[in-house]
């Protein structure tokens, strides 16, 4: 490769005017052509049931085991589409705090926060042993009380100690001990035991904050012998049943552990004789249904859950499991959570909270979970259609993220070596690998609008796309190209965010709510997209027309500002780290663009946007959403309240989770990369920063505000790895661009 040379600067110089004349041209063109993309988009609803009157029961039904799959069988369980047909039908996130363990579940479930039980030691009858020794003895010696009937949980102490956050133990605002405090009763009959292992987890709905509920029986009561069924026992239908109907409790748990026990022993089993099995258990499920069922009262509430579903799908780990809700001479729906703010997708630390509101109940503060409602109105079948899109994203997502980074780090890597190998040849093959790779963000987004059943598939589509805009956008000269790749990375985000976030929903780089992590607003890689995008096209149009006046500075801070508002919304953006890192950058770039030197207007500016981006932060999250709080606005009220352990808490959470991504994801991969090919570029073909800075000044600012940014992203952000790595495509891929462009003579270029 030749050095650069005044005559090769003169040419570029000359050319200048004729090719921002051409490029505004295709500019123009290109936006017409990109609009088009922008109309894919449609509303859901937003009326919802009204609450009911308090009811005299409501009885969860726990099915371990059963997916989606199982309900397809409408000739054997005619009772359960009764339930779904006239009931309310959702699809529960079962994400806790440890791993996908029935133990988690159920005290997930109980608890109304994710948490995890360190030492999976079941419930016990009090006519039971425990390690040789009485379950009555060991209650005695460890919690210090004398039950005389009823279940118990002998290691409530590790599993109290381990979910202690500050002050507040996690006995202390389970569903059964608030319910004991306002005077209503709980009761819980079944086990999923297998063989000689005892699961008992369910208790952990009823339990009192000493581990113990009054009325239960889980222990070989509820079991009767059955020859050809798993380990020669199945559910004692016949027993949970009278129980249940002379129970005068509020809160009614019934676990039917047969469909579990059959997925224990299913890989010993012939696969015809599993699905005989199969069929067999969800017949007496169903006619067990059919018989409780006749035994309700007007306006008794019925939940049908699946606290495990990990095995009845072997190819891969799915957590969304039915939840049905069905209420005794009412329409039904489709279910809805303020958690996840989507239709028919609601999380298992709801659950306790719509129990407690039923009962009208308030619920206990340090509950994370928000009371489940049911939508107006609702077709069933858009459920399943939802349902079908969320699954299909999830199987396909890691095939094309894996691919889309392995292929960045390719091109980068493939791009340092051209350029410091001084190899001339290829350089225009360069730079469509890079443009392929920087408007793949803007692809994901568009093309969410066509359901995609085969990653091989959708990665041809995709590459083709990408080839084709790479091409177009290779015409133009640098600085437009530049303002061009920033407007079609943020643009129409922020568009789709503004019109309900539905294609982001469905993108490859949008959320996925089975992973459950996050379930609304912009997301850590599209924030990471747009805060980057919208650095380089405001810096590539400051480079490009070097416009003037007061209206210039008014409009940069307005898009700015509105930017920083957008991420702190909690009706738009919801995301407080996108808001702290974008308020971090936008200072630095507004700072810089119009101040040349570091005097006190240079920090006040730079201390505005930041004093903003923190007040937005707090207005919008908890002056103007009080009634349904974002995750953001819940940590600002236990803020507010002097809960600084939850503060702790929440903060330690977000660290573990950052460490574990940049330790093991392929984003940190990504991240680390293109920082060593910045290093690259600046210390070797650039000779410096100098250069940079007196060729393209305002875009040295820009790029150094991206990288701001994302280091802040890095610290603010849970997956902060994710949006910094989305976040500095936007300085690397630029300079590769630079250096392809301004260090190569026109007739050595290929």
């Amino acid at each position: 490769m030749t050095r650069l040379g005044y005559k090769g600067v003169k040419m570029g110089i000359v050319n200048n005017a004729e090719r921002d004349e051409r490029g505004g041209n295709l500019v123009r063109r290109i936006v017409l052509l990109f609009s088009v993309f922008l109309a894919i988009s449609s509303f859901f609803p937003t009326a919802y049931a009204q609450h009911h009157s308090r009811p005299q029961s409501v009885t969860v039904i726990s099915i371990p085991g059963l997916s989606f799959a199982h309900l397809e069988h409408a000739d054997l369980i005619p009772h359960f589409k009764r339930l779904v047909d006239e009931g309310s039908i959702g699809a529960m996130n079962l994400r806790t705090a440890g791993s996908d363990t029935l133990a988690n579940s159920y005290a997930t479930l109980a608890a109304g926060r994710r948490v995890t039980v360190p030492q999976p030691e079941p419930f016990y009858q009090l006519n039971e042993t425990f390690q040789g020794r009485p379950v009555s003895a060991w209650i005695s010696e460890r919690i210090g009380i004398t039950p005389r009937s009823g279940t118990v949980f002998p290691n409530l102490v590790p599993f109290a100690e381990k979910n202690q956050v500050g002050a507040m133990h996690v006995q202390q605002i389970v569903l059964g001990e608030v319910l004991r405090q306002a005077g209503l009763g709980t009761a819980v009959w079944g086990n999923a035991d297998w063989g000689e292992e005892q699961v008992r987890f369910a208790p952990f709905l009823s339990m009192n904050r000493d581990g113990h509920t009054v009325e239960a029986a889980v222990d070989d009561r509820v079991l009767v012998t059955a020859k050809g069924f798993p380990f020669g026992v199945k559910t004692n239908y016949a027993y949970v049943l009278d129980e249940v109907r002379h129970s005068a409790a509020e809160l009614r748990v019934v676990e039917l552990g047969d469909l579990y026990r059959l997925q224990r022993e299913a890989a010993k089993m012939t696969e015809q004789r599993a699905k005989a099995v199969e069929q067999e258990i969800l017949h007496e499920v169903d006619r067990f249904l059919q018989q409780f069922l006749a035994t309700l009262s007007p306006g008794d509430v019925v939940w049908i859950i699946s606290p495990y579903t990990q095995q009845s799908h072997p190819k891969y780990k799915s957590q969304l499991a039915p939840a049905i809700c069905y209420r005794e001479g009412q329409d039904g729906g489709i279910l809805y959570s303020p958690t996840t703010r989507r239709v028919g997708i609601i999380a298992n630390i709801d659950f306790a909270p719509t129990v407690l509101e039923t009962f009208q109940i308030p619920k206990p503060a340090w509950m994370d979970g928000r009371p489940i409602t049911v939508t107006d109105g609702e077709e069933k079948d858009a459920f399943w259609e939802t349902l079908e899109q969320v699954e299909t994203v999830f199987h396909l997502r890691p095939y094309v993220i894996y691919a889309y980074a392995l292929y960045q780090v390719v091109a980068f890597i493939i791009a340092l070596g051209l350029l410091l190998g001084k190899k001339t040849r290829g350089t225009g093959l360069v730079q469509i690998a890079l443009l392929a790779s920087i408007v793949t963000p803007f692809l994901f987004l568009v093309l969410a609008a066509v359901s995609p059943f085969s990653y091989r598939l959708f990665l041809v589509l995709w590459v083709f796309t990408a080839l084709l805009m790479a091409l177009s956008l290779k015409r133009l000269p640098t600085v437009p190209l530049f303002f061009m790749l920033g407007l079609v990375g943020f643009a129409p985000v922020i568009v789709d965010g503004l019109l309900g976030g539905h294609l982001i929903r469905q993108s490859f780089l949008g959320y996925d709510p089975i992973i459950g992590a996050r379930y609304y607003g912009i997301g850590n890689e599209y924030m990471g997209v747009v805060i980057g995008a919208v650095l380089l096209m405001v810096a590539a149009w400051l480079e490009w027309k070097r416009p003037t006046g007061r209206w210039v500075k008014i409009g940069t801070a307005f898009l700015f500002v509105f930017l920083v508002l957008y991420f702190a919304a909690p009706f738009w953006g919801t995301n407080a780290g996108g808001a702290l890192a974008a308020s971090a950058g936008f200072g630095v770039a507004y700072a810089r663009f119009f101040h040349s030197r570091m005097d006190w207007r240079f920090w006040l500016a730079f201390a505005a946007l930041g004093v903003a981006g923190v007040s937005l932060l707090f207005i919008m999250n908890v002056v103007l959403d009080v009634s349904a709080p974002s995750h953001i606005g819940q940590a600002f009220g236990h803020l507010l309240k002097g809960d600084i352990a939850q503060i702790v808490d929440i903060a330690s959470r977000k660290l573990a989770t950052n460490v574990r991504l940049i330790k093991g994801s392929l984003w940190g991969r990504v991240f680390f990369v293109s920082l060593l090919a910045m290093a690259v570029l600046i210390i070797q073909p650039l000779r410096g920063i100098r250069w940079l800075k007196t060729r393209y000044p305002y875009m040295f600012h820009g790029f150094t505000a991206i990288l701001v940014s994302a280091l802040s992203a890095l610290v603010f952000n849970d997956s902060g790895i994710v949006s910094a790595a989305t976040a500095i495509a936007y300085v690397v891929i630029p300079l590769l661009l630079i250096v392809c462009r301004e260090w190569m003579p026109p007739y050595e270029r290929s």
